[in-house]
């Protein structure tokens, strides 16, 4: 039995004191182009609250293969979180809807009248 382990993505602070991950390495990681990773993030800090993208996103730059500095955001756990969220719940919604439209369908009645 062959056991992979997979490559470590090492942490940086923001503020001083809150753990992030640079997103190029969340892009590696997952196997993502880091375009669209950059792509999402920048969706996500859209939806959510001024005051939590200032705590929980930091901008910040690296530089490439090609030794040119290109953007890139650190995020804390919370980003992270929610980011990650993004990602599988796009692919697990449609799955989710089917097994509960079909749920809803078997559903009986209630013996109290309700539905």
């Amino acid at each position: 039995m062959s056991t992979s382990i997979q490559p470590t993505v090492s942490f940086e602070f923001i503020s001083g004191d809150r753990p992030a991950v640079r997103s190029v390495e969340l892009s590696q990681h997952f196997g993502l182009k880091h375009s669209h990773v950059l792509r999402d993030i920048k969706l996500l800090m859209s939806k959510v609250p001024e005051a939590f993208n200032g705590t929980n996103f930091g901008s910040v730059t690296y530089r490439d293969e090609k030794g040119e500095e290109r953007p890139c955001y650190l995020l804390t756990r919370d980003a992270f979180t929610l980011l990650v969220m993004g990602w599988n719940s796009q692919r697990a919604m449609p799955p989710f809807l089917n097994a509960t439209g079909q749920k809803h369908r078997l559903k009986t009645r209630s013996p109290y009248g309700l539905s």
